[in-house]
């Protein structure tokens, strides 16, 4: 996401200034609204995130949605770079339906003087054994301060998980295709294109790799690993342009599952994210 020009006046903190600067550059464009890489599970992967099919779904590849069997509430908050400013907050619910699931989520990214908010309406159904779609219908907006006043744009997203064999999952995703939205010739949503494979190394350790095209920010790859024992899993991954270096650990209670991730960039620090999700 590339801010609107005015944005900037609003920022006085000398770090966010630097992060402000790098923002109006689409080759260094990294913050805003994720478009992937939502919930501790992918976050703590490098942001691999096509083939999962959790509740985190929704936000990242809804084709992942149509292997839910429950109602399920979540939330998260990734403290990115340990400035509430540029805190992210997320909540979500999954319905539960024939073959499938509805997603109801709401992301929000920023402060009183600048934020980004989106809500999205997702489902997520089978339509083979093996091939999984879904799709979302996007309300997004810019609210800033001051008097600058706002923006809103309607867009939708979708994707596909096709099983190969008992090893292999490949999927695609793609994000505001084809939809030509600017302020002041900078864009304000980007067009988001996905793919990426799961393979299944051992019984316990799953690797994740995937590629991204973003049309303000270029293309970036994504490598994840998940070893799982008994109710405990322990991830790792990375990131490129710009490269991180992530990790994280999932435990499952019950009803409950909780997951805490972060990501070091070599420049701007530490990013922590911490969701939890409730199923009744």
């Amino acid at each position: 996401m590339v801010l609107i020009p005015k944005a900037a006046k609003m920022i006085s903190n000398t770090k966010l200034s630097i992060i402000a600067f790098l923002l109006f550059f689409p080759s260094l464009t990294f913050a805003g609204l994720p478009k992937n890489g939502l919930g501790g599970p992918s976050s703590a992967m490098g942001n691999s995130s096509i083939t999962l099919t959790d509740f985190w779904s929704q936000f990242n590849n809804q084709a992942g949605l149509a292997g839910n069997t429950s109602f399920a509430l979540g939330t998260s908050y990734e403290n990115r770079f340990l400035l509430k400013s540029l805190s992210i907050k997320s909540l979500g619910f999954l319905i539960p339906v024939n073959n499938g699931s509805f997603g109801f989520n709401i992301i929000h990214f920023g402060d009183a003087n600048y934020n980004e908010i989106n809500i999205g309406l997702a489902y997520g159904r089978k339509l083979s054994k093996d091939l999984s779609v879904g799709i979302q219908f996007d309300y997004f907006s810019i609210h800033q301060g001051y008097d600058y006043g706002s923006v809103t744009k309607l867009t939708f997203e979708g994707g596909f998980i096709y099983t190969v064999d008992e090893k292999i999952k490949i999927g695609g995703h793609i994000y505001n295709p084809l939809i030509k939205s600017k302020i002041d010739d900078i864009p304000i949503l980007p067009e988001v294109y996905r793919l990426g494979l799961e393979y299944l190394i051992s019984k316990d350790l799953t690797g994740f790799f995937e590629v991204k095209n973003q049309s303000d920010f270029g293309s970036s790859l994504h490598f994840g690993l998940e070893y799982t024992y008994k109710t405990f899993a322990f991830r790792a991954g990375y990131a490129s342009s710009p490269a991180q270096f992530t990790f994280g650990l999932g435990i499952q209670k019950n009803q409950f599952i909780l997951d805490f991730s972060s990501n070091l960039h070599p420049v701007l620090g530490y990013t922590p994210q911490l969701s939890l999700v409730y199923t009744f």
